[in-house]
Formats: structure tokens, C-alpha cells, sequence
């Protein structure tokens, strides 16, 4: 008598919170911090990307408002935007340095055993202040962005390959 056995396994891939992620990156107050200063900030906690496709999967980093924080109310423009970068851990496959989000950033990243696990990405924004200082009359302080709110969205996204 032969018994055949069979099993199925499905799969998973998404992107997983580490540690109390948290959605908002707040820069603060720009106009408190000069213009030649970079400031970066990193959400707290991590992400981790997951997959068991054996073909491997590929991440995508994409911004509304194409790296820019946008004042509300605006399309953007002179004054009314300021750029910032991404930083991404995660190995050579997902790393990303001072990147800009003008326009999507796709990685591609083959099977490995280690991303059926789950592979963690720190991720970071850098963004530099709008003050600039003793340019104005007298030598006085000026700033380089009117007033307002500003934001963006990023979106991070997986697909199986």
C-alpha cells in the first residue's frame, strides 16, 4: 500500500512593522535651523521586509510630492517646498543612501532563506533647515520658505517577483 502526502505552503509577503512604528516624521520648526544644517530623523522602531516567494521580491519607495514636503494649500514651487532625502538599511540589495524620491526607488532583491524570516530595514529622512542667517537687511535673518504646514506622503511597498 502506498500513502502519497501532499501539503501546500502559500504565500506571504508584505512589509511588517518593527517596535512601535511609528507613521509621522515630524522635522519641527525649519525656520529655527540654518540652512547649511542637516537634520535627520528616524521613526522609531524599523520595518521588515518578508517574503517566501522563491523568485525573491522587489520593494518600491515612492513619494506624493516627489521628495518634498509641500505647504499645504500649495502645488509646491519657489517658497513653497523643501526637499529632503531617504535612508534605507537592509543590505546591499535594499540599502539606500541620500536618496531622492523625484522619482520612485525600486529594488530587486533575489530568494534568500533569510527573507522568508524577514529582512529589517532601518529607515531614516534627512532634511535640511530654512533659516538663513544675516542675509537680510542690516544682517539680519531671513527665511527661505513662507510660513506654513508642510507635508508628503511616502508609501513602501513589496510585491513577489
Amino acid at each position: 500500500m502506498d500513502l502519497t502526502l501532499s501539503g501546500t505552503v502559500s504565500p506571504s509577503c508584505g512589509i511588517q512593522p518593527t517596535r512601535n512604528n511609528e507613521t509621522v516624521v515630524d522635522f519641527g520648526d525649519l525656520a529655527l535651523v540654518p540652512v547649511n544644517q542637516e537634520i535627520t530623523v528616524n521613526p522609531r522602531g524599523a520595518i521588515r521586509y518578508v517574503c517566501n516567494d522563491p523568485d525573491g521580491f522587489t520593494t518600491t519607495i515612492t513619494s506624493l510630492n516627489g521628495g518634498r514636503l509641500v505647504r499645504t494649500g500649495t502645488s509646491g514651487g519657489v517658497g513653497n517646498q523643501i526637499d529632503y532625502t531617504i535612508n534605507s538599511t537592509g543590505g546591499s540589495r535594499l540599502r539606500v543612501r541620500d536618496g531622492s524620491l523625484a522619482s520612485p526607488i525600486v529594488r530587486s532583491v533575489p530568494a534568500r532563506r533569510r527573507s522568508t524570516r524577514g529582512r529589517r530595514a532601518d529607515i531614516s529622512f534627512k532634511i535640511k533647515g530654512v533659516l538663513s542667517q544675516g542675509t537680510g537687511p542690516q544682517g539680519s535673518d531671513t527665511v527661505t520658505a513662507f510660513a506654513g504646514d508642510y507635508s508628503d506622503v511616502v508609501t513602501i511597498s513589496l510585491v513577489a517577483n
